[in-house]
């Protein structure tokens, strides 16, 4: 699956504020919107 039809999944089903960064093959780093209490963002990859 190209990373422009998951990244439209996302936007679609999830929200518009999550994107996606290809890493290598089949590796996306995932940028959200969501920071904890000191203001760190979620990291997920």
């Amino acid at each position: 699956m190209l990373i422009r039809h998951i990244q439209q999944d996302f936007h679609k089903n999830v929200s518009e504020k999550i994107f996606l960064e290809n890493k290598g093959i089949n590796r996306y780093r995932v940028f959200t919107p969501f920071l904890f209490d000191n203001g760190d963002n979620l990291k997920i990859s």
